[in-house]
């Protein structure tokens, strides 16, 4: 079932198990508006369709069919070309253990664009048996994500002085990329915790292949929250 929402987060930890190419190409983690909005600290509550994102572990705790979605278009009004992002995730509700959802978001520039598409599935691992209204609620749940990343370029907004035979474009304008995420998150009473590893297979999502900061590096994200109202 859904948990209250007067829930204060505790702590965020954010592991970069293999770093290289980081800072090569920038690295855009693609996610709802509110886990984003709560720096990580999401992957600790996951208790809306924004999990698909965040802890997919957490759509054990929906109760109901979700559809969530957010758009975001940045420095509108100024003189600067297009530049947005959105995301749009649906989880139903499946009266059974097992559990499923799907998403997708995206950024796009008027050269650039990425789009990711999740299928998550997961399942509630074991529930602790309430003798009473007031006995404490604990579970834990695993999900794992399959990830399919899209980057393309628009060569049609390119500078002028662009030159068509770059060899930087030879296999084409853009490239197609998968990777899977593994996500736990634990319930007893009031506290929650969240863990996930993220791009498992370490997607490179770079125009020529094996280029130096081209792949999306695998991380560690894990987070606690307590629910004040209990």
């Amino acid at each position: 079932m859904p948990l209250s929402g007067n829930r204060i987060t505790i702590i965020v930890i954010t592991v970069l198990m293999l770093t290289t190419g980081l800072f090569g190409q920038e690295y855009l983690v693609q996610q709802s508006a509110r886990s984003a909005g709560m720096a990580g600290a999401f992957s600790g509550v996951g208790d809306d369709a924004n999990a698909i994102s965040a802890n997919s572990a957490g759509l054990t705790r929906l109760g109901r069919t979700q559809l969530v979605g957010s758009y975001t278009r940045y420095y509108t009004g100024a003189n600067i070309p297009g530049m947005n992002e959105g995301s749009l995730f649906f989880s139903p509700y499946t009266w059974s253990k097992m559990f499923y959802g799907v998403g997708v978001s995206y950024f796009t520039h008027d050269i650039y664009s990425q789009q990711k598409a999740t299928i998550a599935v997961g399942s509630e691992l074991w529930r602790l048996k309430r003798k009473s209204a007031s006995s404490m609620n604990a579970g834990l749940s695993f999900a794992v994500n399959a990830n399919l990343y899209r980057v393309a370029y628009n060569q049609n907004n390119f500078s002028d002085d662009f030159d068509p035979n770059d060899p930087l474009f030879n296999n084409g304008y853009d490239v197609i990329a998968y990777s899977a995420d593994a996500n736990l998150l634990g319930e007893f009473g009031p506290l929650s915790l969240g863990l996930g590893a993220y791009n498992i297979l370490e997607p490179d999502v770079s125009i020529r292949g094996g280029a130096e900061g081209g792949v999306y590096p695998r991380t560690v994200r894990g987070g606690v929250s307590y629910d004040i109202m209990g």
